[in-house]
C-alpha cells in the first residue's frame, strides 16, 4: 500500500538501503499492539535472535522512539544499552545507524537505519528526516477528507447500507457510493471496510 500512497517509492527504498546498507525498519501510524504500516528489512537472522531473547523489552532504539521525537545516530542515543543489544546486534552488521521518530494524532512512526561501517554523516541524517517527515505529511494529509466523505465512512462503520446512509445523511444512494470512493481513492484504501479501519486508526473520527 505504501506504494501507492507515497510517490516513487521504490527509488526512495533504494535510498534507504544506501544509507542503511545492512537493514532498515519503517513504522508508521504505530500504537503498543499493531502498525499501519510496518516493514522490517533487517537480517532475517537478527530478528530472529531479537525475538528469542525477547530484545523488544530492552532495546534502547525502541524505548527512545516510544518516547521522544527527532532525529539521533543510534551512538547519541541517551538511554543505558543494559540488556547488551547494541554489541549482540554488531555479529550481524548492525554496528551503527540512527533512528528517526514523530508523533501525530496520538499515534508514532518511526525509521530506524544500520549499516557495518561508519555512522551517518549530518547530511545523510538530514535527508532522512526530511524524507520521513514528507512520508508522514503524505500519510496523515494527503487524504484531506471532506465532513461529507467523513459521514460516509462513519456510516459506513455503524453498519449502514448506502440506502440507510443516504436516508441518515439527506442524500442520494449515489452520492453515497461516490463519497465513499472517492474516501477509498483518498486513503489508498483496498476497499469500504479498509477505508474506515484506516480512518478508524488515524482518528479521523475523534
Amino acid at each position: 500500500m505504501l506504494e501507492q500512497l507515497i510517490p516513487n517509492f521504490r527509488e526512495e527504498q533504494d535510498y534507504l538501503y544506501s544509507v542503511g546498507s545492512t537493514g532498515w525498519i519503517l513504522g508508521l501510524n504505530v500504537d503498543f499492539i499493531n502498525a499501519e504500516h510496518l516493514l522490517n528489512r533487517f537480517p532475517e537472522s537478527w530478528n530472529k535472535i531479537y525475538v528469542e531473547h525477547n530484545y523488544i523489552f530492552r532495546d534502547p532504539i525502541v524505548a527512545w522512539a516510544s518516547s521522544r521525537e527527532g532525529a539521533l545516530r543510534w551512538s547519541e542515543v541517551p538511554i543505558d544499552d543494559i540488556g547488551g543489544l547494541f554489541e549482540a546486534a554488531k555479529a550481524y552488521g548492525l554496528t551503527y545507524g540512527a533512528v528517526l521518530a514523530k508523533k501525530v494524532n496520538g499515534r508514532r512512526s518511526f525509521l530506524t537505519v544500520a549499516r557495518n561501517d561508519r555512522e551517518l554523516t549530518d547530511a545523510e541524517l538530514a535527508t532522512l528526516n526530511a524524507k520521513f517527515s514528507s512520508w508522514l505529511d503524505i500519510l496523515y494529509n494527503f487524504a484531506k477528507l471532506t465532513p461529507g466523505e467523513l459521514d460516509v465512512l462513519k456510516a459506513q462503520r455503524d453498519g449502514m447500507s448506502y440506502k440507510e446512509a443516504a436516508r441518515a445523511l439527506d442524500i442520494s444512494p449515489a452520492t453515497v457510493k461516490v463519497r465513499l470512493e472517492r474516501s477509498k481513492t483518498k486513503l489508498g484504501a483496498a476497499s469500504a471496510t479498509n477505508a474506515v479501519a484506516i480512518a478508524m486508526a488515524r482518528h479521523y473520527f475523534d
